[in-house]
């Protein structure tokens, strides 16, 4: 084996090179881009927060079910805070932590939520 090894060293060195090179053109492709400087945005999940207990203590249902909504729409804030984050390309901080310049997405984050949680029957 170790013979075989150093008869064709040349070809197992070449096909090393070849896939690390493979690899990293999919790399670069693949890759964020390089010179990208994601912004900063603020949602106010405190005010998203308040809102959902508002429209929760309107309601009359039994604490079971209110503590599954709540999970569930936690759960869903926190998905599309992601989502977000990601699609805007920005980093979000809670509305308190900057002080200015920075663009607000409370009004979208709180809808995306809203539908989501209404499209799988969590909310009415």
């Amino acid at each position: 084996m170790l013979e075989i090894i150093k008869k064709y060293k040349w070809l197992l060195t070449s096909g090393i090179f070849g896939v690390a090179f493979i690899l990293s053109i999919f790399a670069y492709e693949f890759s964020p881009k390089k010179n990208h400087k994601p912004s900063v945005a603020t949602v106010n999940v405190n005010a998203i927060m308040t809102h959902y207990v508002q429209k929760q203590a309107k309601l009359n249902i039994d604490n079971a079910l209110l503590q599954e909504a709540t999970k569930a729409f936690v759960h869903e804030l926190e998905k599309e805070i992601k989502i977000l984050a990601d699609k805007k390309e920005v980093i979000l901080f809670v509305s308190e932590a900057v002080l200015a310049g920075a663009q607000d997405y409370t009004p979208e984050l709180e809808r995306k939520v809203y539908q989501a949680l209404t499209k799988s029957k969590v909310l009415k």
